[in-house]
């Protein structure tokens, strides 16, 4: 099952189709239905029209006309952009962050990866240019002659460092990619649960290096670049769930289903004619087939919106470079155990 595919979502998808047809089929009962509705309500009434209505609603259409209907088609109109427009505004910040997140977090697993290449005594006695280049640019001075002993415990402790500080960043992306899964927005939607507690890896990753700049067994450029590359993972994840949790209410989907119901209602007004109904019976059957199906359109829109992750319109895609890089995480563990076996 592909990154954007969510089952839930797969019935709604097909309002579009069932509303406009069952709407066509049984335009009839509905607005006969319709009609015996207002006869019932309408107990104060004590004649009969002769005419199928059609009096009634030629003077009742300008009134539905020039006023009810404009006010209604534009406060749902309104409501209805001002809906697509955040809900897709908020998928693309959603994807930006996550865009950042990733290319810091391959950034930061480069450094670590480095630290443990380059303080791995083993491989520092025979590494090549490249290699004595790149291990220059982390800050030591150990390589062209034979480390001392204190020079080489520091260095075990920086091949530990980097080791230790790649499991808890394997552990934030594995819960990146728990966050970025289709139906995973509600959780952040509930503020009981929305505690982001996984930057908790992120703080453990920003101690680990505190702590070796403290013992000296790390170097303050290294150290900065990791503790900048933290704190940008910190802020944009900060932000990815803000954006997140900024969802409208129930009411507020409430009110677009009792518009788009009075907008119904006032064409079913409108075509309340015996005669009408009549001579344009299939006219009328397409003109409601239209309007439902309108209806049912946008809200299969709405509802594909609410999850970034899940739909016609996901950002699933970008989730899989995150994939990737936890793929290179496990490599990197499986090197280690084959290292550690052949030691």
């Amino acid at each position: 099952m592909g990154l954007n595919k969510n089952p839930a979502l797969q019935p709604i998808l097909l309002l579009p189709i069932l509303f406009p047809i069952t709407s066509f089929l049984f335009y009839t009962p509905i607005a006969s239905g319709f009609r015996t509705l207002l006869e019932v309500l309408n107990t104060d009434r004590n004649w009969i029209p002769v005419d199928g209505g059609a009096y009634q609603i030629e003077i009742l259409t300008p009134s539905i006309n020039g006023i009810v209907l404009p006010s209604l088609c534009i406060l749902f109109a309104t409501l209805v952009s001002t809906t697509i427009t955040q809900l897709r505004d908020r998928q693309l910040a959603v994807r930006t962050c996550l865009n950042i997140e990733s290319s810091d977090l391959s950034r930061l697993s480069l450094i670590l990866s480095m630290i443990d290449s380059c303080s791995n005594p083993e491989e520092c006695e025979t590494s090549d240019n490249s290699d004595r280049e790149l291990y220059s640019n982390l800050g030591s001075a150990s390589l062209g002659r034979p480390m001392s002993i204190e020079e080489g415990v520091i260095q075990t402790e920086k091949y530990s460092l980097g080791s230790s500080s790649r499991v808890f960043l394997r552990k934030y992306v594995v819960s990146l990619i728990k966050e970025s899964r289709p139906g995973s927005s509600g959780f952040f939607s509930n503020s009981a649960t929305s505690t982001p507690m996984s930057s908790n890896e992120l703080n453990t990753i920003s101690s680990k290096f505190y702590t070796a700049l403290s013992a000296g067994t790390c170097e303050m450029h290294i150290a900065d670049t990791v503790q900048g590359i933290v704190c940008r993972l910190i802020e944009y994840r900060s932000r990815r769930i803000s954006s997140l949790q900024t969802t409208f209410p129930p009411l507020h989907y409430g009110i677009l289903s009792l518009l788009a119901l009075s907008i119904s209602s006032c064409f079913l007004l409108e075509t309340d004619q015996e005669a009408l109904a009549f001579l344009n019976a299939l006219q009328l059957k397409i003109l409601f087939t239209m309007l439902v199906g309108t209806f049912s359109s946008l809200a299969v829109v709405c509802v594909d919106l609410s999850d970034p992750f899940g739909g016609s319109y996901s950002i699933g895609s970008t989730v899989l470079q995150l994939f990737s890089l936890r793929d290179s995480f496990n490599e990197n563990a499986l090197a280690d155990v084959d290292d550690d076996a052949d030691g």
